[in-house]
């Protein structure tokens, strides 16, 4: 649930629900290599209330959004000579959307002399994504490092670099 308030005496009130699946197998293609093919379902809903401040009105759509990605991913299991054991993995991923990936929402006049329509993107067709790393780990510690790359129509282009240290105890 979310809320804001955009001036002393409005509220604007939206409620978002979001719920997904996901099955994987790992398949061991010898001692030190494993593929794993992936797949899931994501549904996104979204609903925020219509809102007037002063003589304008903003009308907002409810949207109702279904990704499925589906990928695979390959790890390896390697022993250093140190006594570590390094897993470096690569994960590739396509997930397609289906449903409201645009929303025509309206701003306007409040006494409806006048509205416009803004057209916005909250989702592409579809996202293709790569991620690339290495899990490390001798005896209590563990280091992770990994870097992720996202992209889709429209030049929309998603970066994330990820590192972890792990102590246990």
């Amino acid at each position: 649930k979310i809320s804001s308030s955009l001036s002393s005496k409005q509220k604007v009130h939206g409620n978002s629900f979001t719920a997904a699946v996901r099955a994987e197998k790992s398949l061991e293609l010898n001692p030190s290599i494993t593929v794993t093919p992936h797949v899931g379902v994501r549904y996104l809903h979204t609903d925020i209330d219509d809102v007037k401040l002063g003589v304008f009105k903003f009308s907002n759509k409810k949207t109702n959004l279904v990704q499925v990605p589906f990928g695979v991913a390959f790890n390896a299991n390697l022993k250093a000579s140190c006594g570590a054991e390094v897993k470096p993995f690569i994960d590739l991923t396509i997930a397609p959307a289906f449903g409201d990936r645009k929303v025509n929402n309206k701003v306007g006049y409040a006494a409806g002399l006048a509205s416009d329509t803004l057209d916005t993107r909250i989702a592409d067709n579809a996202m293709y994504s790569a991620k690339i790393g290495v899990n490390a780990t001798k005896g209590a510690h563990s280091f992770t490092l990994n870097y992720g790359i996202g992209g889709a129509n429209h030049g929309r282009v998603d970066q994330a670099l990820q590192a972890g240290y792990r102590y246990s105890f």
